[in-house]
């Protein structure tokens, strides 16, 4: 249109401008409103001379505004386009619109639509055929010449695609289609390179003409992360050097924010490493990472947008023990191995305190996948019901055998255990260390080289079961199992038959024990059913669940998208593997668009294509004036609006602002009556922790607990006598609800009667015991109180007992401890004599075993008796005997107050006196 490059959608509508003139005759033959003026009455005196008036006319510039503004909107009806493309849009012959729509077209999609728009239209007004040909479509798409109308439907309900361009694809879907050879090209081009832009630029430069569209593109995408034990590090990569201030955001399952972390590129580097320092358990939270610009906008691309599924956490796993931690002697703690093992790959949590009814609480709240336990034995009533919930939500919990395990019932375990602990090699049994025979095809361990150098020296045993083998993990070489599991409801309960520490076998020492603890780390945030044979079939084939699109937001799966498999996941995305997330709901897979592997490379296409056209899409774009026209129609008409309420007078009637002072707000004071708070009162037994008392378990019974209160105050009193300790007077607790940790010594007297504590308190005796405490438990009724009496008092020991964790039991060998630690004894009589003083077994024996001392310095936590000491320790007031001795002899009670000593001094100083080393300068000492 008179030689401007200006086009017009309808341009039928632009007959409208020929009423102009009617326009301007209806406006010229309408005056404005009226002015209307307020005059005093005396001023229509001065004026009564009757004249006569005549309409007055619109002013010429009111009228020209008016015609302007009907113009504009008639121009802006007719759909007018600047388009200065005459160099392609003009010729003639067919048209190939080729429109590159992968990922990296999507952050400008708008003006690659509005581009390509425009130039079908331009070829519909020129009654050109095109063939339209998008870059993502698959290879067997149909490629044909259609009149341009047809096209452009065609092209409206195209997208821009969350993966890469096939330009392979389309250069043999154009060389199959034999399209004319004097078609012209119009190539828009996305700013990323392929592999094969050779091929297709060989393709392309067969026909008449060729112009590409093209702007080169600043893209940064999110190639991988690594969760490591600190910190997140994530690996980025962008096309090309750029200015441009990004961020990069974490997002929970919410959508919420959990993190910002701004971003930082070296000068001249295309990669970056950013770290984002948040605790494991926000990390574990993350599902998604995003860039956002400088306005905190979403950078709208795929490769902007990284999806994290369960493989990428990493697991935090709860450690527990069933001693207490020995920080002299760190490798003889049965933690120590595990730590070692796990501590590069996982979030370590290790129990703070002994007590089971806290510690298993306290590490499940704190959202672990996995929970491993060391030789722990019994495992309270309620905390056995929780890790069975654990489980069935999917946790997994990895069991330790030890002497403790060996000699408890605890039911909590996958097999059937034989009571005790089998022993392999020693010097009483013919059989040899065993080793490793094979590992199960349906469990984690499947993979694993088979290691020759692992040799079992002692293990508990599984009973034979019908299902044994299915449960077996690991297997030696005599079929007996290493290693075995049983699922619960969602998740696992694991065994090892051999101790987490070296004393069994030197499994914990070696590499493979490393790799099975990883193995299970990995294993433990695989949901319900997926470590069974039917996994490998699972995770060949992944149905898709989610679909990330081109922009970057996560919705239903495309319908184009089909199974995911191994072979598949390695490869980059494409049409019918588009990134998502694929799988089941309760197993997804995050499949993303970048990799490690995955190269950015900018594409040129004046190098690519020497002899094309090469344009930005700005210079040849095609910019639509409608906005323009009818923006200057509505401001026209804001004028004639403000210019007609002017000739009215309106602004005349607005009223006056009224000037007054501000009224005074009142102020009222809020008396605050301040109430003095007492302060609480402490239930800690202060006194307690100032000095050493002895303390016994009240029990109820009046004449037991007099009996009691009676025989500690005459061991006090022997004490202060007779040794340098001075004790103050002797303390009944009430061991459900008093503080415990102030005493070394418990006397707990035990008849047919005693109530049996519920399980809160035995926890808190359970912890006392774990900490270093020892408990003297006294059946008084001469009879042998092991557990192998069948007497109502050790019936009534054993239902009190039976929740606590304890070792195996043995009665007080000849070189034990106890036996010299202040006089030197055989016997440990009471007011009873003959039956044994029961200890932890082994203490003190020169062939001791180190997973079974108690790390309490060597002290046993526990003590049993059946010789009524607090019968013969009771004295009146004034030191005389409360009870005689059975049979009556001053002998007996002297050496019962030596028993006292003895075991007061133990509990106090330790085995300090089973150490050898000071001996040698003992003897050098005596004899100068």
């Amino acid at each position: 249109m008179f030689g401007l490059p200006i086009v017009f959608a309808y341009p039928l509508v632009l007959a409208g401008l020929l009423l102009l003139p009617a326009i301007w005759w209806l406006l010229r033959l309408t005056p404005p409103r009226p002015k209307v003026q307020d005059f005093p009455a005396t001023r229509l005196l001065a004026e009564i001379a009757k004249k006569e008036d005549t309409p007055d006319k619109s002013p010429w510039w009111l009228t020209l505004i008016r015609l302007v503004m009907a113009a504009a909107a008639i121009i802006a009806l007719s759909g007018p386009a600047w388009q200065p493309q005459e160099e392609t849009a003009s010729k003639d012959g067919p048209l190939i619109l080729i429109v590159d729509n992968g990922w990296t077209t999507a952050k400008d999609w708008n003006r690659r639509a509005e581009t390509a728009t425009g130039i079908l239209e331009e070829a519909a007004r020129n009654d050109r055929t095109v063939a339209l040909v998008m870059t993502t479509d698959a290879v067997n798409a149909d490629v044909r010449f259609d009149d341009a109308a047809t096209a452009l439907e065609r092209f409206t309900a195209q997208e821009p695609q969350p993966y890469r361009e096939d330009r392979a694809a389309a250069s043999k879907r154009i060389s199959t289609a034999n399209l004319d050879k004097a078609a012209n090209i119009i190539w828009l081009a996305s700013p990323l390179a392929g592999t094969d832009d050779a091929d297709f630029a060989d393709t392309l430069s067969e026909f008449n003409s060729v112009a590409v569209r093209f702007a080169p593109g600043d893209h940064t995408a999110i190639s991988g992360f690594t969760n490591g034990a600190n910190t997140m590090d994530v690996e980025l990569k962008r096309l090309t050097e750029s200015n441009q201030t990004l961020t990069l955001r974490a997002l929970d399952k919410d959508g919420l924010s959990i993190a910002d972390v701004p971003l930082n590129f070296e000068a001249g580097s295309l990669g970056a490493n950013t770290p984002v320092e948040l605790p494991i358990e926000l990390r574990n939270q993350i599902t998604q990472l995003t860039l956002i610009d400088e306005n905190s906008e979403r950078l709208r691309s795929a490769g902007a947008t990284y999806l994290v599924d369960d493989r990428s956490r990493r697991r935090t796993v709860g450690l527990l023990s069933g001693v207490s931690a020995d920080l002299a002697q760190p490798l003889l703690s049965p933690l120590y191995y595990i730590n070692r093992a796990l501590e590069p790959f996982a979030e370590l949590r290790e129990a703070q305190t002994p007590n089971l009814a806290e510690a298993i609480p306290n590490l499940l709240q704190a959202g672990v996948s996995m929970l491993v336990m060391a030789d722990v034995g019994t495992i309270p009533t309620d905390e056995t019901e929780n890790l069975r919930k654990f489980m069935s939500n999917g946790g997994t919990v990895v069991r330790f055998a030890g002497p403790r395990l060996a000699a408890s019932e605890d039911t909590l375990t996958p097999v059937n255990l034989r009571a005790g602990e089998r022993s392999l090699g020693g010097s009483l049994t013919w059989e040899q260390p065993q080793k490793l025979a094979r590992f199960s095809n349906n469990g984690p361990f499947a993979a694993m080289d088979l290691p020759g150098d692992i040799e079992i020296k002692r293990q508990v045993l599984a009973e034979p079961d019908f299902d044994l083998l299915q449960k077996t993990w690991a297997e030696l070489e005599d079929g007996t199992p290493l290693v075995t599991a049983e699922q619960v409801g969602q998740g696992w309960l694991v065994l090892f038959h051999v101790t987490a520490d070296a004393t069994w076998s030197n499994l914990p020492i070696s590499g493979a024990f490393v790799e099975m603890l990883t193995k299970l780390v990995a294993f433990s945030s695989v949901p319900a059913g997926t470590a069974t044979d039917e996994t490998a079939n699972d995770l060949q084939i992944l149905s898709p669940f989610q679909t990330l699109d081109a922009f970057g937001r996560l919705g239903p799966a495309q319908d184009t998208a089909e199974a995911l498999n191994i072979e598949s996941i390695l490869k980059e995305p494409s049409r019918t593997t588009p990134p998502g997330y694929y799988g089941k709901p309760t197993s997804l897979i995050a499949y993303n668009l970048m990799q490690r592997e995955t190269s950015l490379e900018p594409l040129d296409p004046s190098i690519l294509l020497p002899e094309a056209t090469v344009s930005s899409f700005g210079e040849a774009g095609t910019t639509d004036l409608r906005p323009g026209f009818f923006s200057a129609m509505i401001i026209l008409l804001l004028v004639d609006s403000l210019i007609v309420a002017m000739m009215a007078g309106l602004f005349s009637k607005l009223p006056t602002l009224r000037k007054g002072a501000a009224g005074i707000i009142a102020i009222s004071m809020i008396a605050i009556s301040v109430q003095s708070v007492d302060a609480q009162n402490s239930n800690l037994p202060y006194e307690a922790t100032l000095t050493t008392r002895l303390a016994y378990v009240v029990t109820g019974d009046s004449a037991v607990d007099e009996i009691s209160q009676a025989g500690l105050q005459g061991l006090t009193d022997f004490l202060f006598q007779r040794t340098a300790l001075e004790p103050g007077e002797p303390v009944g607790v009430d061991i459900s609800t008093d503080e415990l940790a102030f005493y070394p010594l418990l006397y707990w007297p035990v008849n047919e009667n005693s109530a049996v504590p519920d399980a809160a308190t035995m926890a808190r005796v359970d912890a006392f015991m774990k900490q270093g405490g020892t408990v003297l438990f006294d059946t008084k009724d001469q009879l042998d109180a092991g557990f192998g009496s069948t007497s109502p008092a050790n019936l009534r020991l054993r239902e009190i007992v039976s929740s606590l964790d304890i070792p195996p039991l043995e009665p007080v060998p000849a070189n034990h401890v106890l036996t010299r630690a202040f006089y030197l004894l055989q016997d440990f009589p009471g007011r009873w004599t003959g039956s044994p003083l029961w200890v932890e077994a082994n203490e003190g024996n020169e062939n001791v075993r180190e997973e079974s001392r108690s790390q309490a310095d060597g002290v046993s936590s526990i003590l049993i008796t059946a010789n009524d000491f607090a019968g013969a320790w009771a004295t009146d007031e004034t030191g005389h005997p409360l009870l005689p001795t059975v049979p009556s002899d001053p002998t007996q009670r002297v050496y019962s107050f030596r028993t006292g000593v003895n075991i007061v001094m133990y509990t106090l100083t330790g085995n300090y006196k089973a150490d050898q080393v000071h001996i040698p300068a003992l003897l050098e000492r005596l004899g100068q």
